[in-house]
């Protein structure tokens, strides 16, 4: 568990000013830092510098923006609400130190979600008693579900940075934003990875896959499940299992891994957290399970506990599907090295997740769009955001933005296949001074993402036992 008292000890006057807010607002006249990135289709924005003089809500300084952040920094998502919550700090330092937004400085007011009662009851009590202008969370699909809704009842704008579930916009608040990425881009990827990387691996088509699906049964596991269900019938793949279970109360996965085992599948597609993953693989390997290729689906899969908790022998060979990496191609996530690289300078340590880096990049979007509302009342600040058009490569993290007006879904954005390999390069971006062959993730999908030295590892990789 990270030490959250070291980590308010923060080095701001180092880190201030080390990321350019490449289509930020605020400094209009920014370099953007590298944002002249091409993005995931090359079409890039190409000058990475804001542009955004923007009306504001002020005309220019003024009173704060206070923003409240709604993350779990407690329980079992807190490695993970941690790093989500450290992207909006570091993005908040960095606008302040360049004259905030529309000349407002960001204040934020942090409030822990360990659960969805918890959830709900901070945007109560940020809403009506901090006054905040907008929330900003959340992590767990379960708990952005519940604090999306609830943000509702007090007319408070909602963006929605870390959780994945279409059903958090499905009802089309107008109140509430989803810029990042959603399960159904999940499965797209799945299902393309399997069919461009593991079907030919394995020597065989697609359609001749057979899949094992293992999810937990919260909005998250359950929303990729019907994905992947949906992605099976456009390629022709198999599900020979699909096996439910509680994230947060399971201690034993004996008789899932037995149903796992009789089905003999070619592939396992699992969505979980990160104590219920790593558990279901130590217990996988005391038990003998052997599966040739698998995709995690979500940071449980990249968090840097899992290859700790699990042995590297474990971990060696596994695919995830999530969002943009620091292990990319900076053409591609053109302010990732920038990101890590703050976050390093802020909490003396590497991220556990790529969270952060998603956090800081939709926070670019959320800037843009406080600095041209004529306030931060719902209708106000959806129009705003609705008048935002970015080409993928705008964003840190490769992103643009591009937003329907049915459910205030950001549909500018790529989701990356990684693949966790040993650490052999010199030139690797996470950790330049290793290269020992400690196991790291890699971009290894779509192509473009890949560094010039990765190539996806052979499939099946060894023995998971």
């Amino acid at each position: 568990m990270v030490d959250t008292s070291r980590r308010r000890a923060l080095k701001l006057a180092a880190a201030a000013g080390t990321i350019g807010l490449a289509g930020c607002a605020g400094n209009g006249n920014g370099n953007g830092g590298n944002g002249n990135g091409n993005g995931g289709n090359g079409n890039g924005n190409g000058n990475g510098n804001g542009g955004t003089t923007g009306n504001g809500n002020d005309d220019g300084g003024g009173d704060p923006i206070v923003i409240g952040t709604n993350y779990p920094i407690s329980g079992n998502l807190a490695e993970a609400g941690q790093d989500c919550r450290a992207g909006v700090e570091i993005f908040a330092e960095e606008m302040n130190a360049n004259g905030g937004i529309d000349g407002r400085q960001i204040e934020l007011v942090h409030k822990d979600a360990p659960n969805a009662d918890a959830g709900v009851s901070n945007v109560q009590e940020l809403a009506e008693q901090e006054d905040v202008d907008a929330i900003v969370g959340s992590f767990s699909s379960s708990i952005a579900a519940a604090s999306t809704e609830a943000s509702t009842r007090y007319d408070v704008v909602y963006w929605e940075t870390n959780g994945f579930a279409p059903s958090i916009s499905e009802p089309g608040y107008q109140n509430v934003f989803h810029p990042n990425a959603r399960t159904t881009n999940y499965g797209q990827e799945g299902g393309d990875i399997m069919e461009s990387i593991v079907a030919p691996e394995l020597e065989t088509d697609v359609a001749e896959l057979d899949v094992a699906l293992l999810w937990e049964n919260g909005e998250f596991g359950a929303a990729t499940r019907d994905e992947m269900q949906n992605f099976a019938e456009d390629l022709g793949f198999n599900i020979v299992e699909s096996i439910g279970y509680p994230a947060f109360q399971i201690s034993d996965f004996s008789s899932q891994i037995e149903q796992l085992r009789q089905a003999e599948p070619d592939v396992l597609y699992h969505s979980g957290y990160d104590n219920d993953t790593q558990l279901f693989w130590g217990q996988a390997a005391d038990l003998d399970l052997y599966i040739p290729a698998v995709i995690g689906n979500g940071t449980a899969y990249v968090n840097t506990a899992f290859r700790d908790a699990v042995s590297e022998q474990t971990a060696r060979g596994i695919i995830n599907v999530d969002q943009p990496h620091f292990n990319a191609n900076p053409e591609w996530s053109p302010g990732v090295g920038d990101i890590l690289s703050a976050y390093r300078d802020m909490f003396d340590e590497y991220p556990n997740t790529q969270l952060m880096n998603t956090s800081y990049s939709v926070m670019q979007i959320f800037a843009e769009a406080a600095a041209n509302a004529d306030s931060f009342a719902p209708a106000d600040f959806q129009e705003a955001v609705l008048d935002i058009e970015w080409d993928l490569g705008r964003c840190a993290n490769g992103w643009g933005a591009d937003f329907d007006e049915e459910h205030n879904r950001n549909h500018e954005l790529v989701v990356q296949g990684t693949q966790w390999q040993p650490d052999e390069y010199t030139d690797d971006i996470l950790r330049p001074d290793q290269d020992d062959g400690t196991l790291e993730v890699y971009s290894i999908y779509p192509e473009e993402s890949r560094l010039s030295f990765i190539e996806p590892m052979d499939i099946p990789g060894p023995d998971y036992t």
